[in-house]
């Protein structure tokens, strides 16, 4: 597994699962060709190239892509602040198919609490907010966040 954030990688390294964890770019992955038989790509930017030199002929792709109602109430709280007002994945999952047979599409929804300092957390970093003056939120009703992905399962 690997990710471009070493911090995330630290934190992932510390869970007790069999898993070799790297810190590396998608558009540049430490294996060698034809190796992977499943590729499970979350919330990036796709290399397709590069996703397509790692898999076997007959590979699955799982993709997983912000939902239109992903993090919704920071949506809500920023949106003055944001250059997309609305979030479609439509065109990532029209550029997938462009390059693999899409084999079923799932929407996965989950709202869940979310306490003040963990909302913090999130609100610095996800991209979502980058380029939002935060500091000027006022997020102080948000008790509950929504996480939504699509995910896309092809086959190269």
């Amino acid at each position: 597994a690997f990710d471009i954030a070493a911090d995330a990688i630290v934190c992932a390294a510390k869970s007790k699962e069999n898993v070799a964890w790297t810190i590396a770019d998608v558009t540049n992955i430490p294996v060698k060709d034809g190796i992977c038989d499943i590729l499970l790509d979350v919330f990036t930017p796709a290399s397709y190239k590069e996703f397509g030199r790692i898999l076997k002929k007959g590979g699955y792709i799982l993709k997983v892509i912000p939902g239109s109602n992903h993090l919704k109430e920071l949506r809500k709280a920023a949106r003055e602040q944001l250059k997309n007002k609305d979030y479609s994945g439509d065109d990532v999952s029209d550029y997938f198919e462009q390059h693999y047979d899409i084999l079923s599409q799932e929407t996965l929804t989950n709202t869940m609490p979310i306490d003040q300092e963990t909302l913090k957390t999130l609100t610095e970093m996800t991209p979502l907010l980058f380029d939002v003056d935060v500091s000027s939120l006022d997020l102080s009703e948000i008790s509950e966040i929504t996480v939504e992905a699509q995910l896309i399962i092809g086959r190269a």
